[in-house]
């Protein structure tokens, strides 16, 4: 195949991306996808419905319709205009579009984006991240026509090593790296705002404890002079486990022996709090659903812990965004602080105390996770 040439998007196409970094369905000119034969193609997914038998490799409006139909269908990964009409594509035994073309004049293949490929040109630690992030954008984004799911300067889908967003370099490139050095080709999108914002656990710690780096970083919330409590103090409900590091020991004023305990909750998926006091520590759980404000009770010179969740996280200036924000913000909280690595402040994306009066690069943070009307104390 001849060496790539991305030329600027078609303005006439009403998919045009919005951003040359943004995902688009990629032209490669002269190529059909076979597998098999022409006549026995095993990669042929589906006729396109809106047009059926009609050439419209030079009527936009109509291609688009069919771009549209592939966006929609999860099983097609391409689709070929020619003459006698347009084909979607599908993969055939996990080969990527690119491997099933074949040279055929006048044909015309476009290739769905996909988050497949996508990875940290910097911190392979990342490439997981990028790949579940970035194809969140694109399936919440582009696909269902909403923005280019670059996702706030987080995935490049185009040319990445030379693309910036705020003067920075993207965090993860998918862009298919050797799969953009062959065919000729050009690019369409949807054009639309974006509307998924999305970014990296970054990883300012390199040790296992769960603190934060960051005023707005994900934290163990303190209550004073409070226990987390079902049932009775004798047969309470919503105990889960003693810490084990400290047994009954009285570590509230120990905060070392304090890091083993909240350690062990961290690590712990059924642990939503831990609770210090004179003859020990107790890790807590949920009982019936309940949040852990919901089970707390007075009672003096207790100390509890509320463990850091996306449950709540939503966005204060577009509600349509809400489950983006539970979505990507609990990866980044999963990956980041609980994993030991990083305050999963989502590179000015999640916010997780005080939300209202935090900025990042003097951006307010487009998810809010800080429980709205929890106004406790942060201490670790």
């Amino acid at each position: 195949m001849q060496t790539a040439k991305f030329s600027a998007i078609l303005s006439f196409l009403s998919s045009a991306s919005a951003n040359g970094a943004g995902a688009q369905y990629k032209l490669y000119q002269d190529k059909n996808v076979v597998v098999g034969t022409d006549k026995n193609n095993l990669a042929d997914l589906v006729g396109c419905v809106a047009t059926g038998s009609k050439d419209v490799r030079n009527l936009p409006a109509e291609k688009q319709k069919c771009l549209d139909e592939c966006s929609k269908n999860s099983k097609c990964i391409g689709l070929t205009f020619h003459e006698h009409g347009t084909m979607l594509k599908k993969s055939v035994d996990g080969k990527p579009l690119s491997a099933m073309m074949v040279d055929r004049a006048g044909f015309e293949t476009y290739v769905k984006p996909s988050a497949a490929t996508c990875y940290s040109p910097v911190k392979s630690a990342d490439n997981a991240w990028c790949v579940n992030t970035c194809g969140y954008a694109l399936e919440h984004g582009f696909l269902a026509g909403h923005g280019d799911s670059t996702a706030s300067g987080q995935c490049c889908w185009n040319d990445c090593k030379d693309q910036t967003y705020n003067n920075l370099p993207y965090h993860c490139f998918c862009d298919g790296s050797t799969d953009t050095e062959e065919g000729s080709s050009e690019s369409h999108g949807k054009a639309a705002n974006p509307q998924n914002h999305v970014t990296s656990p970054k990883s300012e710690d390199s040790d296992e404890t769960s603190h934060s780096t960051s005023g707005a970083g994900a934290q163990y919330k303190l209550w004073n002079d409070k226990n987390v409590m079902v049932g009775s103090d004798d047969k309470n409900q919503a105990d889960l486990v003693g810490c084990v590091a400290t047994g009954n020991k009285d570590v509230r004023n120990l905060p070392a022996e304090k890091q083993k305990c909240l350690n062990e909750c961290t690590k712990n998926s059924d642990c939503i709090g831990v609770t210090f006091h004179s003859q020990g520590t107790m890790l807590k759980k949920s009982v019936d659903g309940k949040a852990l404000k919901d089970m707390m009770v007075d009672r003096a010179g207790f100390e509890t812990y509320a463990k850091p969740s996306a449950a709540t996280c939503y966005s204060p200036g577009k509600s349509a965004d809400d489950a983006w924000c539970v979505s990507n913000c609990g990866y980044a909280l999963e990956h980041g602080f609980l994993a030991g690595h990083g305050d999963s402040t989502a590179s000015g994306q999640c916010c997780w105390n005080d939300c209202k009066d935090q900025v990042y690069n003097d951006l307010p943070y487009h998810c809010f996770c800080d429980g709205s009307i929890d106004t406790s104390q942060l201490l670790i």
